[in-house]
């Protein structure tokens, strides 16, 4: 159990573990409500007994309560997590409840998560501890062993640590677990997190970049492999199915209904399932001001890969500085291209939502309409020609059928620029702009599937061919 420390303490050198409850003789320290708990020799972790605890059936919280006098140590500051080994009885998933008490000046704060734990093995339960770090609201999850949770409150003390409750929910039947090894697990180091390439610097693993010539090797590597992994067969210009049913060719994505069943159709006609990528960018960067101790290096102002993020700037982008350490120095077309490559070998036939405008500009794939920002502000559009926007439509202006154009507010939608059998759909996923029960009837969308995220259903507009 204790191999497995801190995923993002691997190969730092921490303190082990401080045992802080042991169940090695029965004491009246420990309080149950709703249940017994009984020192026994089955599923020990450490030393000779565990403790046996059976909750009740009940209406409550049936509870284990190991209160400051049964802690060996109430001072938890500088350690990262507590942890403790449990069995979980019977054939059903355990919501098990842990509750972390302080009291420090007269004033008492409490913090509690839950966790699934899965009957009939042997299973750490870790809970990551409040850190402060500077310029971040809490530091990262502890992962200590098989389940996780975090106790993240900024009231708790842990100078002044009172107690910590183990509890179930309302069981609607009687559960049995095995408790052991109560214990704390110290702080990891957070400095040089973050290796040159943007890995994590303190782990290794199969096909980890150690050198600038790994980066130019994966790309020969991978160019070879693409060389012979195209494009499925079965996919025709448009990614439709080409030996599928064929109807009539519009020149235009639409819905159709085939042997009693809503379809997308592609231009030429054949019909469409759209399985596409979301974010296809290279906007991967992330905040390191107030930061840089979390990286091993950056690279400083006048550097070639200063362009990308330097110890002095904002934000850096460690996939852009990969890209460019590939040889490829112009990098947009190159990864524009190889983008496009991947794409087609991985079987992906849309690029989705909220991906870099040169693809739809490119005309490669079929994308979606995306309504957050304006695009091409002097045309206006029709809803013959575009999915409906991905945002929801202002209650003040009117609802747009296929029958009329989309009225000129850049802001509320935009429209994509290109030859128009080049402009693809996709089924919208946000719920935020879902809930046809809301529309008119006569503008409610003619096609739909169940949404991915939410409780109102996900639907596209069918857009009549002109």
């Amino acid at each position: 159990m204790l191999s497995c420390l801190l995923a993002l303490g691997a190969h730092v050198a921490l303190a082990p573990p401080t045992t802080i409850v042991s169940f090695e003789e029965p004491t009246a320290e420990w309080r149950v409500v709703d249940a017994s708990a009984t020192p026994v020799s089955d599923h020990v972790t450490e030393g000779e007994f565990a403790l046996r605890v059976e909750f009740e059936q009940s209406d409550g919280y049936p509870a284990l309560a190991l209160g400051a006098e049964c802690l060996a140590l109430t001072d938890w500051t500088g350690y990262g997590a507590v942890a403790f080994d449990v069995f979980v009885e019977g054939d059903a998933e355990l919501g098990l409840n842990v509750r972390l008490d302080t009291k420090a000046g007269g004033v008492e704060a409490m913090e509690q998560t839950e966790v699934r734990v899965r009957p009939n093995r042997a299973t750490t339960v870790s809970m990551a501890l409040p850190r402060e770090l500077p310029h971040m609201y809490f530091g990262p999850p502890a992962l200590l062993g098989d389940v996780n949770g975090a106790l993240r409150s900024a009231d708790l003390d842990l100078a002044a640590v009172t107690g910590i409750h183990i509890f179930l929910l309302r069981p609607e039947t009687a559960r049995t677990i095995y408790i052991d090894n109560v214990r704390l697990a110290p702080e990891v180091p957070m400095r040089d997190l973050v290796d040159r390439y943007g890995q994590y610097a303190n782990a290794e693993w199969p096909g980890k970049i150690t050198r600038d010539e790994d980066l130019t090797e994966d790309r020969s590597q991978e160019t070879e492999w693409l060389s012979h992994n195209g494009r499925p067969a079965s996919f025709d210009e448009y990614g439709a199915w080409a030996d599928g049913p064929q109807l009539d060719a519009t020149g235009w994505f639409r819905t159709a209904q085939v042997d009693g069943k809503w379809w997308l159709v592609a231009p030429n006609g054949k019909l469409f399932w759209s399985s596409g990528l979301d974010c296809v960018n290279t906007q991967n960067g992330g905040p390191i001001r107030d930061r840089q101790y979390l990286f091993s290096w950056l690279p400083e102002p006048g550097d070639a890969l200063s362009r990308f993020g330097s110890a002095e700037s904002a934000e850096a982008n460690f996939y852009e500085m990969n890209l460019y350490r590939k040889a490829w120095a112009r990098l947009w077309e190159p990864w524009l291209a190889r983008t496009g490559e991947r794409l087609d070998a991985w079987g992906f036939n849309t690029i989705a939502a909220w991906s870099d405008q040169t693809f739809h500009s490119a005309a490669a794939h079929p994308h979606p309409v995306d309504g957050e920002r304006p695009h091409d502000p002097g045309r206006v559009g029709h809803y013959s020609r575009c999915l409906r926007p991905r945002v929801a439509w202002p209650r003040a202006l009117p609802l747009p059928n296929a029958d009329h154009p989309v009225p000129r507010r850049p802001a509320v939608h935009r429209i994509l620029r290109g030859q128009r059998d080049r402009v693809g759909l996709l089924l919208a996923r946000s719920t935020n702009i879902h809930g046809s029960h809301q529309l008119p009837r006569d503008v409610r969308p003619r096609s739909g599937q169940a949404s991915y995220g939410g409780a109102s259903p996900g639907e596209a507009w069918a857009p009549s061919p002109l």
